[in-house]
Parts: structure tokens; sequence; C-alpha cells
């Protein structure tokens, strides 16, 4: 791996991370405001299901849409073609 694939596979790991912990926590969050405990338990046990459904409640639950939260899930998307472009640079 060259540096210039270095860097560019740091950056896209790095914002892969930030925004996958973000996602985590926020969800993890709100849904212990709305169910407590076991509401957090449930949706760790679900964590696939809950990732992929949690905006959705959100939006339900808040009657707000998270924008913010897909902004940064779509930070996420892009991490992860930004890691894959790395790695075709010897191609």
């Amino acid at each position: 791996m060259n540096k210039k694939q270095l860097i560019v596979a740091s950056i896209g790991w790095m914002v892969l991370f930030v925004s996958g912990l973000y996602t985590v926590f926020v969800g993890l969050i709100n849904i212990f405001k709305w169910w407590g405990l076991v509401g957090v338990v449930i949706a760790l046990i679900l964590a696939p299901l809950t990732g992929a459904i949690f905006p959705f409640i959100y939006w339900i639950k808040e009657s707000l849409f998270p924008t913010f939260y897909f902004v940064v899930w779509g930070f996420g998307i892009l991490a992860i073609i930004l890691i894959g472009y790395s790695k075709g640079f010897n191609e």
C-alpha cells in the first residue's frame, strides 16, 4: 500500500468509525429515553434491525425527521466508498 492509499484509507476508516459510533450512541440514548433499560437490551440483541429502523422509529416517536442522523449515515456510506477507492489505486 503506497502513501496515497494509506492516507485515503485512514481518512475513510476514521470517518466510518466516528459515524458508526454516533449512530449507535444516538440510537441507544433515544431508545433508553423512550423505553428504558429493557428497550436498550432488546435493541442490542436486535442490533442490525434496530440500526436500520431506528430513524423511522425516531421520526414516528418525535414527529421530527432525523436529518442529521441521515447525513451522518451518508458520511459512513461515503467512507466505505472511499476505503474501496483507496484499494483501487494500484489498478
